[in-house]
């Protein structure tokens, strides 16, 4: 079936009148949406002998202007905007057509599209992370997350240091960046005791849906877990004794997603009160040989 029987099959038994240089039969109904005028005004908000190209040639019946060679200019697509969207060159001559934005609302698009990316973070910590400073006792953490976040990617970082002395919002304030810098595209915010209590579930329940919330874990781009290990009993020199609620099953799943991140380079930032060598130590000396390399840690003084 070639495009005259298309058009005339669409046509039914309606009257029709021929358009365009091929002759198209179209209902008479909508004729007067074929004509030059009425395709200049659909498709780029102009009126024939009426407007203007930006070279400040009168717009003719099709684009590209036959002075400048650029296609015509197009209204935003934005509701309420009243901006005209230029073509743009192209980098070896000629050029693209324009976009459905103008810059302003494209770049108003891409935030909102980034911050929408950050639900997962608690609010009251993103407020907060909108107003850090730095302080004396935060040095080496702030140092850290400099390099961090300046550093390879693949990387992850431990922030340790007494309760409500600003880690998590410090680990806030950096993630907050590489999701607007579009260093990463998505981020996971996961409490320690969310964990344990998902762990829990899943072992008496092999179908709960914490597995999901587990699984995601292991395999989002880029995860905060806030407070690890936050009910402890330690030795004098430091040594962690005991981790209370963490039962067998629990130790494994955490030894499972510390391995499949550290070792497939997914960037993971840890905030504890205990160093990364006294929770990894605590785990094995083994899951402590899998942070070595890949790990930076900061520490935020009271």
């Amino acid at each position: 079936m070639n495009m005259r029987q298309i058009f005339e099959r669409a046509a039914g038994d309606g009257d029709t009148i021929e358009v365009g240089a091929s002759r198209w039969p179209v209902p008479k109904s909508v004729a007067h949406l074929c004509t030059p005028a009425a395709t200049l005004s659909t498709l780029h908000g102009l009126e024939l002998g009426g407007d203007e190209c930006a070279c400040g040639h009168p717009v003719e019946a099709s684009s590209p202007c036959s002075a400048c060679r650029r296609p015509y200019q197009t209204p935003c697509c934005t509701e309420d905007c009243s901006e005209w969207v230029q073509p743009e060159p192209r980098d070896r001559g000629g050029w693209y057509e324009p976009p459905s934005q103008c810059a302003t609302c494209r770049a108003k698009a891409e935030r909102s599209l980034r911050e929408s990316r950050l639900c997962y973070v608690p609010r009251r910590l993103k407020e907060a992370a909108a107003d850090y400073e730095r302080r004396p006792g935060r040095e080496s953490a702030d140092q850290a997350l400099y390099e961090w976040l300046n550093g390879n990617p693949e990387d992850s970082i431990w922030l340790s240091g007494p309760r409500k002395s600003g880690k998590s919002t410090a680990a806030a304030r950096a993630v907050i960046k590489m999701v607007m810098g579009e260093r990463s595209r998505s981020v996971m915010w996961l409490e320690y005791e969310d964990f344990v209590t998902a762990c829990k579930r899943c072992y008496l329940d092999d179908s709960a849906k914490q597995w999901k919330l587990l699984d995601k874990a292991m395999q989002c781009e880029l995860l905060v877990f806030d407070d690890v290990f936050p009910l402890t009993r330690k030795a004098p020199h430091g040594k962690i004794l005991a981790v209370e609620r963490l039962s067998a099953h629990a130790a494994q799943t955490l030894c499972d997603m510390l391995r499949k991140r550290l070792h497939n380079g997914r960037p993971t930032v840890f905030t504890s009160v205990h160093t990364a060598e006294q929770a990894f130590g605590h785990l094995g000396e083994h899951v402590l040989s899998w942070w070595e390399g890949v790990g930076i840690s900061g520490e935020v003084k009271k």
